[in-house]
């Protein structure tokens, strides 16, 4: 419950907040691009199995923010998306486009 309340927060869901301290507190609620990696929902017995849950989130991601790096290593793909999602952020910073 903690990871999704920070990316209510992060995503700027003011409406969740409605009642809480927090609500009146924060005077932006500006959008910031999230990228949940939930590694709870399922039992990883081999590092095949990792890696495909990995890969999921990745082609998620690279379908939101571009997937000029798809055949690259993982970690090379994931620090693409993540400037990626930094850089579509400063572009959009000014409009109410989703992150």
């Amino acid at each position: 419950m903690l990871i999704s309340t920070f990316e209510a927060y992060f995503e700027g869901k003011k409406e969740l907040f409605d009642g809480l301290a927090i609500f009146e507190l924060e005077t932006k609620w500006e959008k910031y691009p999230v990228l949940h990696l939930d590694l709870n929902a399922k039992k990883y017995e081999t590092p095949e199995d990792l890696n495909a849950i990995l890969n999921q989130y990745l082609e998620q991601w690279e379908s939101i923010y571009g997937n000029e790096k798809k055949d690259r290593t993982p970690e090379e793909r994931f620090t693409y998306i993540i400037q990626r999602a930094y850089d579509f952020r400063e572009s959009n910073q000014s409009d109410d486009s989703p992150i």
